[in-house]
C-alpha cells in the first residue's frame, strides 16, 4: 500500500469503481449544458449529453479555483500523508495553476507536516489516468515514496501517446479548439482529422484523412508503427461510440495479442469540448512527435 496519495481533478475520466478500488482521489468539476449546471458527480451521462450537444444545447466548463483546490487539498491532508496531485494539461485549462498556487500555499504553511506535489501531467482524459495507474503500479513495485513517484511521472508523461479521431469537427471549433470556418468546410468533405497531444500539452492535428472509417483505420496505423511496448496498458476513451472502440481494441489485440487494454467513456466535462463520436488511444511510445 501506498505512503501517499494518488489525486487528480475528474477530467481523468475514471469511473467511481475505478476510483475506488485504487484507493485514488479525484475532485469533481462543473460543467454547463444549457442554463442548467452540473457536477461531474451528478450522474448526466455522457451519451446524454452527446444527444443535448447534438440537438443544439450550448455547453461550458469550470476550471477548479484556487479556493475549491485549497479546499480539497486541505481535506486530503487530514489523512496525513503526502500528496501527488496529477493535474489536466496546463496547456487546455488554468486549474494546474490553480493547484500550484493552493498547494505553494498549504506547503508553507507551518501547520502542513505533509508535501503536496502538483504535476503539470501534459495530459489530458484518460491519458492522466493512464499515468495514475503506472505510477502506483510502480510505486508499489518499488516501494517509492511521494518524490520519486513525481520523478517518474515527470519522466514518463511525455511518452504517452494521445491519438484520436472526432467526428464533427464542429464541437472542437465551438470549445475554441478549431478555427470555425475550417471546421465548416471541413464537415462539408467529410475532412476527419487524426489528433494528438504535442510535448506542450496541447491539441494538434497529426494527418488529415477522409471518413471515419479511414480515420479510425489511420489511429491504429499510428499504434502500430509507434507503440514501444515500455507499458502493456492500453487504454481507449470513447464519446457515445462505445461500438467502435470495442472494435478497435480487438483489432489492436490481433497487432499485439500482449497489450491490456481498458476502455471507458469520455467524462463529462472533455465531452462537452470533444463532443460525440471521439475515440482516442494512449499507448506508450519513445516521445509525442510535433
Amino acid at each position: 500500500m501506498l505512503n501517499f496519495i494518488i489525486s487528480s481533478e475528474s477530467t481523468c475520466d475514471l469511473t467511481a469503481d475505478q476510483i475506488t478500488a485504487n484507493n485514488f482521489s479525484v475532485i469533481p468539476m462543473n460543467f454547463l449544458v444549457g442554463e442548467k449546471e452540473y457536477s461531474s458527480t451528478d450522474g448526466l451521462s455522457t451519451n446524454e449529453i452527446c444527444k443535448r450537444m447534438r440537438e443544439g444545447q450550448s455547453v461550458k466548463t469550470f476550471q477548479v479555483t484556487v479556493e475549491q483546490a485549497t479546499d480539497y487539498l486541505s481535506e486530503l491532508l487530514k489523512q496525513g500523508k503526502d500528496i501527488v496531485h496529477l493535474s489536466f494539461s496546463s496547456a487546455m485549462s488554468g486549474t494546474c495553476d490553480n493547484f500550484r498556487r493552493a498547494a505553494q500555499a498549504l506547503n508553507a504553511a507551518e501547520k502542513s507536516a505533509n508535501k503536496i506535489y502538483i504535476v503539470d501531467t501534459l495530459c489530458q482524459s484518460f491519458g492522466v489516468a493512464f499515468l495514475m495507474y503506472w505510477a502506483k503500479e510502480q510505486a508499489e513495485k518499488n516501494g517509492w515514496d511521494a518524490r520519486q513517484t513525481v520523478d517518474f511521472i515527470e519522466r514518463k508523461k511525455l511518452t504517452i501517446s494521445h491519438t484520436f479521431v472526432v467526428d464533427d469537427l464542429k464541437f472542437l471549433a465551438r470549445g475554441g479548439r478549431l478555427n470555425a470556418p475550417m471546421a465548416f468546410i471541413g464537415n462539408i468533405i467529410q475532412l476527419k482529422p487524426v489528433l494528438h497531444l504535442n510535448s506542450n500539452g496541447q491539441i494538434v492535428q497529426r494527418v488529415k484523412v477522409i471518413g471515419r472509417k479511414k480515420s479510425i483505420t489511420t489511429a491504429i496505423e499510428e499504434f502500430k508503427k509507434h507503440y514501444n511496448g515500455d507499458c502493456k496498458q492500453v487504454f481507449i476513451s470513447e464519446s457515445a461510440c462505445r461500438q467502435e472502440a470495442e472494435s478497435v481494441a480487438a483489432r489492436l489485440k490481433e497487432i499485439n495479442p500482449e497489450i491490456e487494454i481498458k476502455i471507458n467513456q469520455l467524462g463529462p466535462v472533455i465531452t462537452s469540448h470533444a463532443g460525440p463520436g471521439v475515440m482516442a488511444i494512449y499507448f506508450t511510445v519513445n516521445d509525442r512527435m510535433e
